[in-house]
């Protein structure tokens, strides 16, 4: 069964999922499936030229997650490790200074 599929199955409902993202480094997810919501917030902040720091914060108005929470920490961190690589790539490419088009 598809992640999707099976999570409509066990929330009770279609899934809506709206992304918003605010330059310079923002993203906001609200997730809505049935009577359930979710919302989690990204945000990136530079701490030096060089190095930057992620926070990561989840809400959810279903109580009976919360218990699960210590089982969803390795998914978050999966999920952002992602993004992490993709930044370490980028700038590996920028230490050949591109140009823009």
């Amino acid at each position: 069964m598809a992640l999707n599929a099976a999570a409509c199955k066990i929330l009770g409902g279609g899934i809506f999922t709206e992304i918003r993202s605010r330059l310079p480094g923002v993203r906001v997810a609200h997730i809505e499936a049935g009577r359930h919501q979710l919302c989690n917030l990204t945000c990136v902040t530079p701490i030096s030229p060089m190095q930057s720091e992620v926070y990561h914060v989840v809400y959810w108005i279903m109580s009976w997650l919360t218990p699960l929470k210590p089982l969803l920490v390795p998914f978050v961190k999966r999920f952002l490790g992602q993004d992490r690589d993709v930044a370490i790539k980028q700038q590996r490419g920028l230490a050949f200074n591109p140009r823009s088009c």
